[in-house]
């Protein structure tokens, strides 16, 4: 029974050392993303239109949406880190309700996951090319150690 007692003290003092490491996505944060995004949104559409073909004569049968693809974005950035199991409860949960003024065109959930759709190339874009790149110059930054080269790239 003892034992029992010192692994819970031990489990929840872990949980508690846990907690204040965990960071906390701010409004400051969030909006900071949210420029990255938009900014980043529009270097790529830029180019999508620049290097791919243009359509002939084939109309469009839906009308621009009312929330946009940097807003998109951030909601799946937002879902991914915030620790809810399914989408769909945090948009409606978090987005629709708690984050309002934060997104004040947002669409019904069927809407959303069309645009969620629409939005999966620039944000394994934005993802790789730019947030995993700042996590890396943060954690050399804060951990190599100072003198140490960087390895040179041998990839093609």
């Amino acid at each position: 029974m003892v034992i029992s007692g010192n692994c819970c003290n031990f489990i929840v003092l872990n949980y508690k050392d846990l907690q204040t490491i965990i960071a906390i996505i701010t409004e400051d944060k969030v909006t900071e993303l949210f420029c990255m995004a938009d900014d980043f949104c529009k270097f790529f559409d830029a180019q999508m239109r620049k290097y791919t073909l243009k359509p002939g004569n084939k109309r469009q049968y839906h009308r621009e949406s009312t929330m946009s693809k940097a807003e998109v974005i951030l909601i799946m950035i937002l879902f991914h880190d915030s620790g809810y199991r399914y989408l769909k409860h945090f948009y409606l949960e978090n987005a629709c309700k708690h984050m309002r003024h934060l997104f004040p065109d947002v669409v019904s959930y069927k809407r959303f996951v069309v645009l969620e759709k629409e939005v999966a190339k620039p944000l394994a874009l934005l993802i790789k090319k730019v947030l995993l790149c700042m996590h890396r110059h943060k954690f050399r930054e804060q951990y190599a150690p100072e003198g140490m080269q960087e390895p040179e790239d041998t990839r093609p």
